[in-house]
């Protein structure tokens, strides 16, 4: 039986979670280059998606966003 492939960000953390649902990985080099492989993309928690993306502000001290973070998950 051929398992459908999941990405998961922050894989050791989230992995188990979806384990049962499919073959889970975090090779995103994978996921680029073949994501009609893939049936499912787990996006994790952490820190706050910044403001200025979905066009607001908001004061620093309010909102902990990871610029890098944000740019990998634009990216996938």
């Amino acid at each position: 039986m051929k398992k459908n492939k999941i990405f998961v960000q922050d894989f050791y953390s989230y992995k188990n979670v979806v384990d049962m649902f499919g073959e889970t990985t975090d090779d995103i080099k994978m996921l680029f280059n073949t994501p009609e492989k893939f049936k499912l993309i787990l996006f994790s928690g952490g820190a706050d998606v910044n403001p200025k993306l979905y066009g607001h502000e908001s004061p620093d001290y309010l909102c902990h966003y990871s610029e890098t973070r944000d740019a990998l998950d634009i990216k996938i």
